[in-house]
């Protein structure tokens, strides 16, 4: 690793967040790095989650996503990042 150079991390999620956006964005900005977010899934629409030969599942049910862009944004926003 060149010392020299900033570090990058590229986020990849549907900004559905089990824990608080404020403390990703914290420690995003304390390390320093450049921050790509990439949004995954449907904006518009939940859908499941594939996995290995089907999907997601949490007590025998499916587990639905839908990509949540505003907080995607807001993430980007709060690291001077790029969405």
């Amino acid at each position: 690793i060149d010392p020299s150079q900033q570090p990058a991390v590229v986020v990849f999620s549907d900004g559905e967040f089990t824990s608080s956006i404020e403390e990703a964005c914290d420690a995003l900005r304390s390390m320093q790095a450049t921050v790509v977010v990439t949004g995954i899934g449907n904006p518009t629409a939940k859908s499941m989650i594939p996995w290995e030969n089907g999907f997601i599942e949490e007590n025998g049910s499916p587990v639905f996503t839908q990509l949540d862009e505003k907080t995607l944004r807001t993430m980007a926003e709060r690291t001077d990042g790029i969405y």
